[in-house]
């Protein structure tokens, strides 16, 4: 099976859908191995989703993507990576939304199949 490079050398490469934890001294180290992390994906061609929380909020994690990857506004235009605050994520509806379609991550609210066509993988 081929493996996948993290882009964390501590990690390696990995099987696809293999799951890891890494723990992170401070929010300094948090953010460069994210950063390092959706690099390698983006550089890959894959599609990338950074669903953020503290300490990292969706501004911090752009700043910290914008000195990693080039051309980063021109992936986020294209959709090639998607950077969203938890809350939004989580609970875009808002307290009304009940079951499965409260969760924006659920399959039937949130669609991201017709971009992954033209990408190689997701992250």
């Amino acid at each position: 099976m081929e493996e996948i490079n993290t882009g964390l050398p501590v990690v390696g490469g990995v099987s696809w859908g293999t799951h890891f934890c890494q723990f992170y001294g401070g929010r300094e180290d948090l953010a460069d191995s994210l950063a390092s992390y959706f690099k390698i994906g983006l550089e890959g061609n894959e599609y990338c989703l950074w669903i953020t929380a503290e300490p990292l909020g969706v501004e911090d994690a752009t700043s910290v993507l914008r000195v990693a990857v080039g051309d980063l506004d021109g992936k986020l235009k294209r959709k090639q990576i998607e950077i969203i605050d938890h809350r939004d994520w989580y609970m875009g509806g808002g307290p009304q939304r009940r079951g499965c379609d409260r969760c924006v991550a659920c399959p039937r609210s949130r669609r991201i199949e017709p971009r992954l066509s033209r990408l190689t993988a997701r992250r």
